[in-house]
């Protein structure tokens, strides 16, 4: 290919100025330089360039080369950048937005400023180690199917992403922020925030993350501000701190296909944790609903004040996948009906099988109740030394239940059931509905127990119904249930409340009922506390109120060998006895 023109310089970087021009060089060889580089040659005359067949499109480089207006020509020495372009505003230049424009990579070391509702379009990297400055309605967006980075400090005000799909990512390396007056439309793509990002995402409207929209940290920190997420899409947390919302209430709804993974780091959600999503998620092909597998997930940390929804909130047709990490109830529900665990059964796929619930903080406010309503069973359950539990179902533990302090808890009228691996004492520190503490214990001095053993709990707050006593009784009754134990050997430790006790019976008696009630001989009560020893695997037992009869003649008499005599007496009987 044959150039006239006079040769004025060659510029590996891109760079051109007004009344220049280029010539792309075929072939990179005839100038003895690696494949991946750009030659440029510049000429005097009108412009005129040859491009590689192979390449798909060529990018020019622009600077501007004084102030002013993007879409004004001579800002740019004579051409105004458009979408395949790369510009770089210097220091001391200012360049402003004052109608839809657009670029590929932008590097500022000077100002960059949008005027009105106007737009940016960007396909490339974002490069801020100037000022930027947005307006109140200046929107950026980023477009185009390549993988890109915003770096440097940026505070955006109304922020777009329009990626295409989850391949696409956008890479967030330095502290990019979205301000309260603004939005983000986040449409497609990928967001990825390493160890060195940061993303704030500041605006006091909703987002909803879509199907085809991903949010991923790996290392930095993710911040949302005063709004509930409503998550179509993908949010995994991998390393790396990410924290929903600032107020009560705030949530993250996980709906649809969405997935809220959770493969490590610290999640704090100031409100909720909901999902009603079951499937899979396709791309990236992963399970939807919420899968939390190791790192720490706070939830309720500012505060849950809606009826019947837990602070973790997993509807009946939702997919929740719980096998390690730590599950941290902060701040007790405030509803008039509360609840702070919620997991229902039903066509979604719920599985436990590792991981902690732990019911309150060093935040939690002392004396505090959670509630948990699960029809899952749950792997661990402890509390922290201030914490109490009440059920609102019966609640099953399959490996272990932990509590710390002076923590309590309530069964309502449910049960309890926990694993037992062999002989030793297995504590239940159970408190009535007024907090008073009634706990129970069951100390197993012998039997067999197979892998799947189990001692299921229920105390009911009321007189047995087969308790005759009308007038002096004990309130509470207790049902101890066990399975997997052959010859079971244990003694139990039962105590009751002061206001279990009505109308002040004196002559308390303990006994067991299967068809009729039975005293238990070797039973001790001493003051409100019951301890006795047992071998039964099923056995219903409370205190009642016993009889007596006096004999009141007021002389003494003589009882001989087959002699009949008459004895006056008085019986004391609630209900009242009967002679024969």
């Amino acid at each position: 290919m044959l150039v006239v023109g006079i040769l004025l310089s060659y510029n590996l970087t891109g760079s051109k100025s007004r009344g220049e021009s280029i010539l792309f060089v075929p072939s990179p060889n005839i100038f003895n330089v690696n494949d991946n580089s750009r030659f440029e040659l510049y000429f005097s005359s009108p412009w005129l360039y040859h491009t590689n067949p192979e390449s798909s499109k060529l990018l020019d480089s622009y600077t501007a080369i004084t102030s002013g207006d993007w879409n004004t020509p001579s800002t740019w020495g004579g051409v105004v950048p458009t979408v395949n372009d790369d510009v770089t505003i210097p220091t001391g230049v200012t360049i402003t937005v004052n109608t839809p424009s657009f670029c590929n990579n932008i590097v500022i070391n000077g100002t960059l400023s949008i005027t009105g509702n106007n737009r940016l379009q960007v396909n490339g990297n974002w490069e801020n180690y100037g000022t930027f400055t947005p307006g109140t309605n200046g929107t950026i967006e980023f477009a185009g199917s390549s993988n890109i980075s915003i770096n440097g400090n940026t505070n955006f005000e109304e922020l777009i992403i329009n990626k295409g799909n989850l391949n696409n990512t956008i890479t967030i390396n330095g502290t990019s922020t979205i301000t309260s007056g603004g939005s983000l439309a986040f449409n497609s793509g990928r967001i990825i925030i390493p160890p060195a990002g940061s993303f704030s995402i500041n605006p006091s409207n909703g987002i909803t993350i879509p199907a085809l929209a991903d949010i991923e940290v790996t290392g930095g920190t993710l911040n949302t501000g005063h709004f509930t997420i409503t998550n179509e899409g993908l949010i995994r947390i991998s390393s790396g701190t990410a924290i929903f919302g600032t107020n009560s209430g705030n949530s993250v709804h996980t709906q649809g296909k969405g997935a809220f993974i959770v493969n490590g780091g610290s999640v704090n959600i100031a409100g909720r944790l909901e999902s009603s999503a079951a499937g899979i998620l396709n791309p990236p092909n992963v399970p939807s609903g919420i899968s939390i597998s190791d790192g720490t997930v706070t939830l309720c940390t500012v505060g849950n004040g809606l009826n019947n929804t837990g602070s973790l909130n997993i509807t009946s047709n939702g997919d929740f996948s719980f096998t390690g990490g730590t599950i941290i109830f902060q701040q007790p529900s405030t509803a008039s009906t509360e609840l702070d665990l919620g997991l229902i059964s039903g066509s979604g796929n719920k599985s436990i099988t590792g991981g902690t619930f732990q019911f309150g903080n060093g935040a939690t406010p002392p004396n505090s109740y959670f509630n948990i309503s699960t029809e899952i069973p749950l792997y661990n359950v402890t509390t922290s030394n201030n914490a109490n539990i009440e059920l609102s179902k019966n609640l099953l533990v399959t490996n272990q239940l932990t509590f710390n302090g002076s923590s309590r808890l309530f069964l309502n009228g449910f049960s309890i059931r926990i694993p037992v691996s062999g002989t030793g004492n297995y504590n239940f520190p159970l408190s009535d509905k007024m907090g008073s503490p009634i706990p129970l214990s069951v100390n197993f001095t012998g039997g067999s127990f197979n892998s799947n053993a189990y001692i299921e709990l229920k105390t009911i707050d009321n007189k047995h119904p087969n308790n005759a006593n009308t007038s002096k009784y004990l309130n509470r009754y207790w049902n101890l249930t066990m399975s997997g134990i052959t010859n079971p050997a244990y003694t139990i430790n039962a105590t009751f409340a002061p206001q279990d006790l009505i109308n002040t019976p004196t002559r308390l008696v303990t006994a067991e009922y299967t068809t009729s009630w039975t005293k238990i001989n070797n039973a001790n009560l001493a003051g409100n506390t019951i301890t006795f020893n047992e071998n039964s695997n099923n056995l219903f037992f409370s205190a009642l109120e016993e009889p007596t009869i006096t004999i009141t003649n007021p002389e003494p008499v003589e009882i001989c060998s087959a002699a009949q005599i008459t004895l006056t007496t008085s019986s004391t009987a609630d209900p009242p006895a009967t002679y024969l």
